[in-house]
């Protein structure tokens, strides 16, 4: 996992952002805005410093990933941030618009902040950790009234800022922060009913689905056939 990381934070694009994927000439390729990639890659540094007890390669995605929580706090009142996310890969197919706001990003950002009020614990930076349980607050105020659905008993894909539809859509990969298990306290009062909308709805014989068989959009992205959900 540290040759991952150090590979990632050494090809970043313009402006420090993270490629959804390279060339074999090691150029960034399909570029999203910063967002669920820069939890990830956080979330892989931190596991691997505190598997090894080695802080060097945490320390180079350190800057940058305060740089991330700086803007996303002045950024954002409500702790939502503005577009298309990194998947699908198709994601105005999938019915997004560049002011979007999605439950995919809302969840990576709050577990992102979590990790960052830890790391910079770690790094006795009071500051950063600060902001950090600031916007991880902003996010838990606002997470359940803008994406949960009563009626599905599962968090909607997004919603747009300006008109305000929701898109009707109920992925599984909104989880995607719960790849940290710090993520866990966004949602944890839902959880009883995410189980049922999980065994009920997404598991079957073949495996687990995406998405709803009945689903608005289960036709509409040929990446959610793919084998995203490995994690």
């Amino acid at each position: 996992s540290g040759s991952a990381v150090r590979y990632i934070n050494s090809h970043r694009d313009v402006d420090d952002r993270i490629p959804a994927r390279w060339t074999r000439a090691h150029e960034p390729l399909d570029t999203p805005s910063r967002g669920a990639l820069d939890f990830l890659l956080l979330h892989l540094a931190y596991g691997q410093a505190l598997a090894t007890g080695e802080t060097r390669d945490l320390l180079s995605v350190y800057p940058h990933a305060v740089a991330h929580l700086r803007a996303s706090v002045k950024g954002s009142v409500d702790g939502t941030i503005e577009g298309l996310s990194f998947y699908p890969d198709r994601p105005t197919v999938f019915g997004r618009t560049e002011h979007s706001v999605v439950a995919l990003e809302a969840g990576c950002l709050y577990s992102f902040a979590r990790l960052m009020d830890n790391v910079a614990g770690a790094f006795s930076d009071e500051a950063t950790r600060s902001a950090a349980r600031e916007l991880a607050g902003r996010i838990e105020r606002m997470y359940k009234a803008s994406f949960w659905d009563e009626n599905t008993g599962f968090v909607r894909d997004s919603f747009d800022r300006v008109t305000g539809k929701r898109n009707e859509t109920f992925p599984l990969f909104s989880l995607l922060f719960l790849q940290s298990g710090l993520g866990i306290p966004l949602i944890r009062d839902l959880l009883p009913a995410m189980g049922r909308f999980l065994s009920e709805r997404l598991q079957t014989d073949a495996g687990t689905r995406m998405l709803p068989a009945r689903d608005a959009r289960h036709q509409g992205e040929d990446a959610l056939g793919s084998w995203y959900p490995h994690w």
